[in-house]
């Protein structure tokens, strides 16, 4: 017989988490950098549009939020073959 490993016996552990009533954002720079974002695509655009972000991390930010902002161009021209 094998020793368990303690796979499959999930809960609770002491100690684990965020603390309970513990900020997100702790400084008043964190709060002010996230301001105003609602949504993950809104956090992705500001990446995108920030000149102070690397290309790389910009792109990335871009590739991410493409799929969100635009329609798929198959889908607009059969809605306009459609009203024809």
């Amino acid at each position: 017989m094998t020793k368990s490993r303690g796979i499959g016996r999930g809960g609770a552990r002491p100690g684990a988490g965020r603390p309970p009533n513990k900020p997100i954002f702790e400084t008043p720079q964190q709060r002010q950098h996230y301001a105003g974002i609602t949504s993950p695509v809104d956090y992705l655009l500001r990446v995108m549009r920030d000149p102070n972000a690397g290309v790389r991390r910009r792109d990335r930010a871009a590739v991410a939020a493409a799929r969100y902002c635009r329609a798929k161009a198959a889908a607009s021209k059969s809605a306009a073959s459609d009203e024809h």
